[in-house]
């Protein structure tokens, strides 16, 4: 029993980093997606 519970806690914790590593990835590929637009729209005008 207490392997598994081991085992159930380390991928809980893994996926709770991939989580949150993917959240903070998008978060910084929608910020540069932002400024390449806004440029862009600079640029235009």
């Amino acid at each position: 029993m207490s392997t598994t519970v081991l085992d159930i806690k380390k991928s809980y914790t893994f996926v709770f980093f991939l989580q949150r590593y993917m959240n903070s990835w998008k978060h910084m590929a929608n910020r540069s997606i932002e400024a390449s637009f806004g440029r862009k729209h600079v640029q235009v005008k």
